[in-house]
């Protein structure tokens, strides 16, 4: 027994992780282009989800928002700010 816990513990060290694997679950930052008023990107998209506990895939509430707005956490208060600005410009929404 001894024997297979040895080689197991030698092949731990020679595992390497799959590259497709990695690439897959990270998230690209996405542009967002504001025409005359410049661009900015969003760099970890669903940050505010995760942030107001919100799943991926669902609306953020209004007042989730809002409650994000007022965080200790200055990087929440930005991403909230960014959240009110582009759902005012009506990205790709219903009108």
């Amino acid at each position: 027994m001894a024997k297979n816990l040895m080689s197991a513990i030698a092949g731990l060290s020679e595992a390497k992780p799959d590259a497709d694997k990695a690439k897959s679950k990270a998230k690209k930052p996405k542009v967002v282009n504001l025409g005359k008023g410049g661009s900015f990107t969003i760099k970890h998209p669903g940050g505010l989800h995760a942030a107001t506990h919100t799943p991926a895939g669902e609306k953020i509430s209004q007042s989730k928002i809002e409650a994000a707005s007022h965080s200790r956490d200055a990087h929440v208060r930005r991403m909230a700010a960014s959240a009110k600005g582009l759902e005012a410009m009506h990205h790709g929404g219903k009108k």
